[in-house]
């Protein structure tokens, strides 16, 4: 019979609405509950946990991102090298790219880098 119950109890408990939770109605108010709290505490709150931002400057200074179209049975193994190593596979791809422009220097001469485009955006409108 006191399964019966239970049963019925529970049944009523989903059919009557979003459920109760005893853990959160016992839980004692946080110290700012009914307090305004200021913007600049929000503010300091929401960056609360991330690196300062001269650290995100000071690792992407000097740096292109690009996007590159591999071999997979190439990509794989440059996965595996970098693993292998405890390298992230980023810094073996840097590593190989700058030696393979070191190497095509040493066979057809330095490469020169213009400093503008050939054309600007201005002149085709």
């Amino acid at each position: 019979m006191a399964k019966k119950e239970e049963m019925l109890q529970r049944l009523d408990g989903l059919l009557s609405g979003p459920a109760r939770n005893p853990r959160r109605e016992a839980a004692p108010a946080s110290p700012d509950a009914g307090r305004a709290i200021s913007a600049q505490e929000l503010e300091r709150r929401r960056r609360a946990g991330r690196k300062p931002s001269w650290d995100r400057e000071r690792l992407t200074a000097n740096r292109t991102y690009t996007s590159l179209s591999l071999d997979s049975e190439s990509y794989s193994k440059i996965r595996e090298i970098a693993r292998i190593n405890g390298l992230p596979y980023k810094d073996l791809i840097d590593a190989a790219m700058r030696k393979f422009v070191e190497l095509y220097e040493e066979r057809h001469g330095p490469v020169v880098i213009s400093g503008e485009p050939r054309i600007s955006a201005d002149s085709l409108v």
